[in-house]
């Protein structure tokens, strides 16, 4: 197993424990995503789901050195994240600024970032565990009801 294989296991394991977890709005960590044989393992999904897919992802990044917390979808509903940055459900909220909303022909996502986030701090997990988390959840608050919106215009 890589370095960073070992340092997301270990970043991992130590987020299940988060007394925050598990979460309403999140759910529980549902598993590792893209888990292969001694690959590092960046994201971690919520067994939440909200309208067109979308559950939310937290990311780390060792190379980058920084933390994603998401509200993502696969395929099915790229073209909602689209539409969510036009019409920007976060609009007056403080973290407006900050969200990004993105789409690619694979999947959509709103997400925050922490640049900068000294990952490979051990010391510093706690305060990450509560970032992931605590993003995680404004977003599921101030995007959701988009969502259910688009979805109830769609039927």
């Amino acid at each position: 197993m890589t370095t960073t294989a070992k340092l997301y296991d270990a970043f991992w394991t130590s987020f299940m424990t988060s007394e925050l977890l598990p979460s309403e709005l999140l759910g529980h960590p549902k598993g590792f995503v893209h888990r292969g044989a001694g690959k590092p393992t960046p994201y971690l999904d919520f067994s939440k789901r909200y309208p067109f897919g979308f559950r939310p992802t937290a990311v780390i990044s060792a190379r980058d050195d920084h933390l994603r917390a998401q509200l993502s979808c696969e395929r099915a509903g790229r073209d909602i994240a689209e539409k969510l940055g036009q019409l920007r459900p976060s609009r007056g909220a403080s973290c407006d600024p900050y969200l990004h909303y993105f789409s690619s022909a694979s999947n959509g996502k709103v997400e925050l970032v922490w640049q900068g986030a000294s990952v490979r701090d051990p010391n510093m997990w706690p305060y990450h565990h509560t970032w992931l988390i605590r993003s995680m959840e404004l977003i599921v608050t101030l995007i959701v009801p988009a969502l259910r919106e688009l979805e109830s215009n769609e039927l």
